[in-house]
């Protein structure tokens, strides 16, 4: 690619019209997480607020004539400011029924089939990295270090935009785009926590005191469905707790810096006490012994298998008689 790409439209563009366009894929797309500044007449100086609350530009358009917008690939080329340059460019050029090109590329393309590819940041990255065959020999080298930059790189306030699940966890994410390219990668789930049960809602200061590995219970609901409800480590990173299980989910928690005394939850999240379980450690100790009955390993059912599973459930179901 050049480093100039255009939005060409077969209507003359309008300045302020443009300017209203951005701060509305802003908003729809992004929550109003970008500045959109306008530091002269035909210009627009796009980028976001720093933890300090400085602006940081991250590419600059201007109305190169009538019916076209050009300006610079943005900078840094990070996967999240590439995919968010990608929608700001394919929503403007599909307001104004236009067409996108690139001075280092023939010919031009629908901006549809850009916003197909930029529903999200994992399907951008896998469109992004569609060219890396099955025998390259440094695909998932390339792939890992990918995503440690989203890791490290990508602002808080992105996060329930660039994913679709606004509760979702990197590693959920992770695992399905590399799917895509035929990579399995697996979390295994920390077992330990299957020994715990809800106890009483956490307050900010008690969730603030726990130190990094501590094991709390988090409740979700989200779109009239209960997505989380079991217990999972912390991890505190830059005013967020990291909530992980060890498998392929998880969720994060941002500290507000409200007051202690308020109750540890937000839109969609509610933060218990995780207390020790006697009941569901044997819980547990039963479910990895029907995994193992039916396990693949063991082929067909016989009337053994039967009776051992049957011998199970009944554990199981007078555990659950006696909570």
């Amino acid at each position: 690619m050049g480093n100039i790409a255009f939005v060409s439209s077969k209507r003359n563009l309008d300045a302020d019209r443009v300017s209203d366009d951005l701060d509305e894929i802003n908003e729809r797309r992004f929550g109003g997480f970008f500045n959109v500044f306008v530091p002269h007449d035909d210009a627009w100086d796009i980028g976001y607020a720093d933890d300090k609350g400085e602006h940081q530009s991250l590419w600059y358009w201007h109305l190169e004539s009538k019916r076209k917008i050009g300006g610079k690939h943005p900078r840094p080329n990070y996967l999240w400011v590439l995919w968010a340059w990608s929608v700001f460019q394919a929503e403007l050029g599909a307001k104004w029924g236009g067409r996108i090109s690139d001075e280092g590329v023939e010919g031009t393309w629908s901006p549809t089939e850009t916003l197909e590819r930029c529903t999200d940041l994992p399907t951008y990255m896998a469109d992004h990295y569609s060219w890396m065959k099955d025998d390259h020999p440094h695909r998932e080298q390339v792939l890992a270090e990918a995503v440690d930059q989203i890791e490290r790189t990508l602002p808080k306030g992105l996060y329930r935009h660039a994913f679709p699940n606004p509760v979702a966890e990197m590693k959920d994410y992770v695992r399905e785009t590399f799917a895509t390219f035929g990579v399995d990668f697996k979390f295994e789930a920390d077992d330990e926590l299957t020994k715990y049960r809800r106890g009483k809602q956490l307050t900010m200061g008690e969730l603030r005191a726990l130190d990094d590995g501590a094991v709390v219970w988090l409740y979700i609901y989200y779109k009239e469905s209960v997505r989380a409800d079991s217990a999972y480590r912390i991890e505190e990173r830059d005013g967020c707790w990291v909530f992980d299980d060890g498998s392929s989910f998880g969720a994060d928690f941002v500290d507000e810096e409200g007051p202690d005394e308020d109750w540890a939850t937000d839109e969609y999240s509610q933060v218990y006490a995780a207390v020790p379980d006697k009941q569901g450690a044997e819980q547990a100790v039963l479910l990895e012994r029907m995994r193992d009955i039916v396990s693949p390993r063991h082929g067909a059912l016989t009337e053994e298998t039967i009776r051992e599973m049957n011998e199970v459930a009944a554990a199981f179901a007078r555990l659950d008689r006696s909570k």
